[in-house]
């Protein structure tokens, strides 16, 4: 036995043993349970859950108008935007065509058609977003339950968003979308 020998470690002062277990969360930390993972709000009209309170704005928020109703999906199917074209009822403008048709549930579904004649792809976005804003806007003022496809025309991309929001409006009324509200 005497010629084996036994090293013993030293630990340096600057080092301690640490414990393998686990330290519970403290009061006040950032996630105060372990393993949180809460989920956002489904919508916007959802309250916060539980937390720290709401930040300060320094612009007031506007109420959405979409708050109260169930939220409108797309079109996004080839088959879907054709069926429009061929068994919709449309009414055309200068800047926009509409197509309409009913569908068999109490959303609405938007499609938009923005052709690569009127520009390019920024071009293009902006024309989509300037229309989804539209409908957005104007959403509680048209029937429940319809297919609704817009097509852009290449006087859309210079018009202003008062003309084409006066264009859709025209048009909706002239389909039979809008409703007293």
């Amino acid at each position: 036995m005497s010629s084996m020998r036994i090293w013993k470690q030293e630990v340096p002062h600057n080092e301690e043993n640490v414990s393998a277990q686990e330290a519970s969360a403290l009061h006040g930390a950032r996630l105060p349970e372990e393993n949180v993972h809460r989920q956002r709000p489904q919508s916007a009209c959802q309250p916060p859950r539980e937390g720290q309170s709401e930040a300060v704005r320094l612009i007031a928020e506007r109420p959405s108008p979409v708050c109260d109703m169930e939220r409108t999906s797309s079109l996004k199917k080839n088959y879907e935007f054709r069926r429009l074209y061929y068994n919709g009822k449309n009414a055309a403008g200068s800047r926009l065509v509409l197509y309409v048709r009913p569908n068999r549930t109490e959303t609405n579904r938007l499609g938009i058609t923005v052709g690569t004649k009127l520009g390019k792809a920024v071009v293009r976005n902006r024309v989509r977003r300037r229309i989804r804003e539209i409908y957005r806007l104007n959403e509680a003022r048209l029937a429940r339950g319809r297919d609704l496809v817009v097509v852009a025309r290449s006087r859309s991309v210079d018009a202003k968003f008062r003309e084409m929001e006066e264009e859709f409006l025209r048009l909706a009324g002239k389909l039979g979308l809008l409703v007293e509200s």
